[in-house]
């Protein structure tokens, strides 16, 4: 009986316990606070503040990363018209005819001139309808055939200088193209090449 009395007075203890945590657990639950309505428009505002300054940025880098790409394609154009123009310069005698070049190309027997068009924004070549003159002192610049677009209009200025090949130094041509995207605020970019005449026709 003493054991039976014991073991019942024991269980109601637990019982007493367990109900005490539980309760001692709710209570403690229902007095956190959660967040107040300030704190929750101050943490959105924050929030909304970065996604507008990521967007911001993210949208710039695009932007200048599709200006650098449109302005490469730019450049690459111009730079393969220089190319075409130093490999014929290269095996031509060459003369400057106010802003143009006038060539006299040995390698195809023919004169030809470069110049530029300002309304255009192009550098165009010209050929000579004459037969082969046979040197740059015996071509006649006019009438002109063959005209031909050699860049986009995304030139903005023009220059050449050539110094005359003698007979002992092989004269140079040096060309100089300044570029810009049409339409854009874009900073020109300046590009330039310096070609090494033979000596044909040199005194």
């Amino acid at each position: 009986m003493f054991f039976k009395d014991r073991n019942k007075k024991l269980k109601n203890n637990f019982s007493l316990e367990v109900c005490s945590f539980f309760w001692h657990k709710e209570s403690t639950i229902l007095s956190q606070k959660g967040f107040s309505m300030v704190e929750t428009l101050i943490a959105v505002s924050l929030f909304s503040l970065i996604v507008v300054m990521i967007s911001g940025v993210f949208s710039s880098f695009l932007k200048n990363y599709a200006d650098i790409r449109r302005m490469q394609k730019i450049t690459e154009g111009a730079q393969f018209a220089m190319n075409v123009m130093a490999k014929t310069i290269r095996t031509s005698e060459a003369r400057l005819a106010g802003t143009n070049l006038e060539l006299y190309d040995y390698a195809q027997a023919k004169c030809l001139r470069y110049s530029y068009n300002s309304t255009a924004k192009r550098i165009r070549v010209n050929y000579s309808s004459e037969a082969d003159p046979g040197s740059l002192s015996g071509c006649v610049f006019a009438p002109m055939t063959g005209e031909r677009d050699l860049t986009s209009d995304n030139v903005t200025a023009v220059s050449f200088d050539v110094v005359p090949s003698n007979a002992t130094v092989s004269g140079i041509v040096t060309m100089n193209f300044v570029l810009s995207e049409v339409g854009q605020k874009s900073s020109p970019l300046q590009i330039q090449t310096s070609v090494s005449l033979r000596n044909y026709g040199a005194p």
